[in-house]
């Protein structure tokens, strides 16, 4: 499969760096002491933007919900990177 680019508005791609940096926020906390319910929250929240997020790239190329994709958030885009292939 040929590596495709498909461009991402703003909105988009805001929702998606606040949902990696939550994941980071998670990670820090879980190194804290008595951290585990901010841990917690911040995961729940990154799963909810994560949804969020990809409900609207789904809407936006349908094409995409066969396909494995990586964000580059400097290009404000994404790439396909393969197929999802059954069972995965």
């Amino acid at each position: 499969m040929d590596d495709k680019k498909y461009e991402i508005p703003d909105e988009i791609c805001d929702d998606a760096i606040e949902e990696r940096a939550l994941l980071e926020l998670r990670d820090k906390y879980v190194l804290r002491p008595f951290g585990f319910k901010n841990a917690r929250r911040c995961a729940v929240q990154s799963r909810q933007k994560q949804v969020i997020y990809l409900r609207k790239i789904y809407e936006l190329y349908p094409e995409l919900r066969e396909c494995k994709f990586t964000f580059n958030f400097r290009d404000k885009s994404l790439m396909v990177t393969g197929v999802v292939k059954e069972g995965e």
